[in-house]
């Protein structure tokens, strides 16, 4: 998740979807928080936070969409999140790799991109 609050602190509309109630509330309420493993640093933001039965609310639809989930739950998170991604955005898997051939079969293949297993660095291919 801390890519979610550096696209946001670098202007990004950022929206995190998520099935767990506790979640969606505890996000709503104090924020998220990111603490470093490095310089024990951290940061706290206000992000949107929808529950995934409040989807349908979504207005306006996303540029680009990021599976994060257990690899049991691609299929269903990748058929719910593609509708609120637009025409031309695409889906990136954020699970190393492994899952990008699942997410391509329902968004496809030109709107797939994957997190490469051996970067480090959070690039994409």
């Amino acid at each position: 998740v801390p890519w979610l609050v550096a696209l946001q602190l670098d202007g990004h509309d950022v929206t995190l979807i998520d099935p767990w109630f506790e979640h969606i509330e505890e996000v709503r309420t104090k924020g998220l928080t990111i603490r470093s493993a490095h310089n024990n640093s951290e940061v706290v933001t206000q992000i949107k936070a929808v529950h995934f039965k409040d989807m349908s609310a979504i207005e306006d639809k996303f540029d680009m969409g990021f599976v994060a989930v257990n690899g049991y739950d691609t299929d269903w998170a990748t058929v719910c999140l593609s509708p609120f991604v637009k025409e031309g955005g695409v889906v990136c898997c954020l699970q190393n790799g492994v899952n990008d051939h699942r997410i391509a079969k329902i968004v496809g293949q030109p709107r797939t991109l994957a997190r490469s297993r051996d970067d480090d660095f959070g690039r994409y291919i």
